[in-house]
């Protein structure tokens, strides 16, 4: 006879194993949201596939980057080029393109006649035109705001037409209205657009870099708007003036690959393409502030805060020799709205205001002063008066 009270049990268990199985592969809701729960060994047991380089070392399949540069460094003809070189299986600036590869340039700012001459002329410079359906352009000259609403769309005819590589220039078009490039919000639409392209090519986003010096800067420090931009990528390039001109400096990083060093490159006007020049030292060329960046000269750099020191020594003398003695507060604060002392940070001045002291340039009194009488007193709240030695 059935014991349908053992089935029973034997049910509830079988159940009971099955939800376990399902929570331990984060089944049920966090399963359709593509969010599992994998065990460190299942992880390592479960070795996804190679990187697929389609520039080695620095671009693979499904990967998202992003160049950087200042305006008219010709970044429109650094992203063509790469594609093109990618189309064609040509090496690229020092970098090696393993065999050619289905490409997209997607032309958001240049009128189509510009996008078709600097194609033609690169060509014809590399004396090698990609095979029929090798390379794509995509002309969305003010059209491209509402492209991030075909993402899916996009992403399958990539997938259909076997692209591994798409190029998005410029950035700052796919900023769609209301939205600040200067905040996280701002790029969030934008970002995203590019992760879901990235599901099904490698996707290089050109975008260009803030006002101001950008020697010494880091590679994620590039770049105008949020920091967010600037550290969402897999791999990068920057370009920098060079200090000869009509060169640049390319600048290259990888997550996943040692950073190569940095590269001289040079434009040619004609061709329309960059050369690389690895026999001229990469040196980024300062700005007449002289660039306090990291590749700034330590002499030069020496010299300026002698003479930045040197200004300020005579504006504190000259005020504090017009002026009656005043707090120690009160004085940093009338230093400070001069144009010698704007140009030290609140800290540095404070420090180079004790070093004028100890220097003799001005004085400062105790907690507690002699009064005319002969008498001493202390300052109120412990104050400290500042003006010349012989005040």
């Amino acid at each position: 006879m059935t014991d349908y009270g053992d089935i029973g049990a034997a049910l509830d268990a079988a159940e009971a194993q099955a939800r376990e199985a399902e929570r331990a592969h984060g089944g049920g809701e966090l399963a359709d949201a593509g969010i599992c729960f994998r065990e460190w060994r299942a992880f390592m047991a479960d070795e996804p596939p190679a990187f697929d380089w389609i520039v080695s070392d620095v671009i693979a399949k499904g990967m998202k980057g992003d160049l950087n540069a200042k305006s008219k460094c010709w970044k429109s003809f650094f992203g063509m080029q790469l594609a093109l070189a990618v189309a064609t299986g040509r090496d690229f600036l020092g970098m090696k393109v393993p065999r050619a590869r289905r490409a997209a340039y997607f032309n958001l700012e240049l009128i189509e006649r510009g996008a078709w001459e600097r194609f033609s002329a690169m060509g014809a410079a590399a004396d090698a035109m990609p095979e029929a359906g090798m390379l794509y352009v995509v002309n969305l000259r003010g059209r491209a705001g509402r492209l991030r609403d075909h993402a899916d769309a996009l992403a399958d005819e990539v997938r259909r037409l076997g692209i591994d590589l798409i190029v998005l220039d410029p950035r700052y078009k796919l900023i769609a209205e209301g939205e600040d490039e200067n905040s996280a919000a701002g790029l969030r639409g934008g970002l995203e657009f590019r992760d879901r392209l990235a599901e099904a090519a490698a996707v290089l986003m050109i975008g260009h870099d803030p006002k101001g010096d950008t020697a010494g800067k880091g590679m994620a420090d590039r770049g105008a708007g949020s920091y967010t931009a600037g550290a969402d990528y897999d791999f990068a390039f920057a370009l920098s003036p060079h200090e000869e001109d009509g060169k640049s400096v390319l600048s290259t990083s990888c997550r996943y690959r040692a950073t190569p060093p940095d590269l001289t490159i040079c434009f040619d006007p004609e061709r329309q393409t960059f050369a690389a020049e690895a026999d001229t030292p990469a040196v980024v060329r300062q700005t007449r502030r002289g660039g306090g960046g990291a590749t700034a000269d330590p002499k030069e750099k020496a010299e300026r805060e002698r003479l930045k020191l040197a200004a300020l020594e005579k504006a504190v003398h000259d005020f504090a020799a017009r002026s009656e003695l005043m707090g120690m507060g009160t004085f940093r604060q009338s230093i400070k709205a001069t144009p010698e002392g704007a140009a030290f940070a609140q800290n540095a001045l404070r420090t180079a205001i004790d070093a004028l002291v100890e220097k003799g340039v001005v004085a400062k009194t105790a907690a507690k002063v002699r009064t005319e009488g002969g008498g001493v007193k202390c300052l109120k709240n412990g104050g400290i008066l500042v003006g010349t030695p012989e005040k």
